[in-house]
């Protein structure tokens, strides 16, 4: 089987027979599960006699996902090529979902929210080829809006580019300070740095609330700062929510350079769907991490509480910067972090 991807008019009209729609719901990809299957798929299926191929992603979308509000809009076509068989051609599209509603009963059984590819697709020849390049094509999209606000973003097929990047960039004289992410202690990014002899200031090296609070500080004048974020948006904005507001405080003023790294899960399409993506996903799962209990632990959403504990107290929206070389975002094919 060949699956080859095409930009929006190479291929005729009257050929597309598939519509194909990447949808994401509260930052999240949406898949659905057929009735007689126990494979995941991206919604889609075939065009009917006499329609228009954009009504069709339309039709699919609200039957396989009882999708009600949602912006769509092509992005490639494609075809499929089976041994023996005549090629096959459809249409690519992406949709945000605002609204979910009851899902029809037609093919599929249920939908699944998933950060990126599940590990049981329906179609894995033909259905990861078409969700990278979308997600190619939206980071495309966020790359160029962040250079408009004066932001650079430079995209990485892995962590292991990611870091070599950074190794590169940061000379061994810099002091450095660390952001409290899992992507970064994923990466190992402070030993590294530790064994190339660099002064590291991460507040995971600290023996007790004490010290912690001082390599916090330190790490604010630091002439570096890595850390990752909670969202970033299509439209070029940089979403985070603190707990005690050190992570914020440091990308916005500080430390000279600041390096953020992104796994593709964090990518939404707009500062309001950041939000939401912090306060519903990432907040509950950092505060459970972190041994805290407010009440998004056990209702896994937000409920805007006034709790002690809670874990959301500084949010910050960066949409621009004056020093153009300061923040560098640096956006990795990799689901990471909460």
């Amino acid at each position: 089987m060949k699956t080859e991807t095409y930009k929006l008019g190479i291929v005729e009209d009257k050929e597309l027979r598939f519509a194909v729609i990447v949808s994401k719901f509260n930052g999240k990809f949406v898949y659905g599960r057929h009735k007689k299957r126990e494979t995941w798929e991206i919604p889609g299926g075939h065009r009917e006699v006499n329609e228009n191929i954009a009504l069709t992603a339309e039709r699919e979308l609200k039957e396989e996902t009882g999708a009600v509000k949602f912006n769509i809009e092509p992005v490639c076509d494609y075809s499929v090529k089976r041994e023996g068989q005549v090629q096959d051609y459809g249409r690519v599209y992406y949709a945000n979902i605002e609204e979910l509603g009851e899902l029809p009963n037609f093919e599929i059984e249920e939908i699944k929210l998933f950060d990126y590819i599940p590990e049981k697709l329906t179609y894995p020849e033909i259905q990861p080829i078409l969700l990278k390049y979308v997600m190619k094509y939206k980071i495309e999209k966020l790359i160029s809006n962040f250079k408009l606000r004066r932001i650079y973003a430079q995209y990485f097929e892995n962590l292991d580019e990611v870091k070599k990047e950074i190794e590169r960039l940061i000379p061994e004289n810099a002091s450095i300070g660390i952001g409290h992410s899992a992507t970064l202690q994923k990466m190992g990014i402070t030993k590294t740095f530790i064994d190339k002899g660099n002064i590291v200031y991460d507040k995971e090296l600290a023996k007790d609330k004490k010290e912690c609070k001082e390599i916090k500080k330190k790490a604010l004048i630091a002439d570096w700062y890595i850390t990752g974020s909670n969202a970033v948006s299509v439209d070029g904005r940089i979403i985070n929510v603190d707990h005690s507001g050190n992570r914020v405080a440091a990308i916005t003023f500080g430390p000279d350079k600041v390096i953020i790294v992104v796994g593709i899960n964090k990518i939404v399409d707009t500062w309001q769907e950041g939000i939401k993506r912090v306060k519903n996903i990432a907040c509950p799962l950092n505060a459970e991490r972190a041994g805290f209990n407010p009440p998004c632990v056990t209702l896994k959403k937000c409920v805007d509480c006034s709790s002690i504990e809670r874990v959301c107290n500084s949010l910050s929206i960066i949409e621009g910067q004056s020093l153009e070389s300061r923040i560098k975002v640096f956006i990795v094919n990799e689901s990471l972090g909460f």
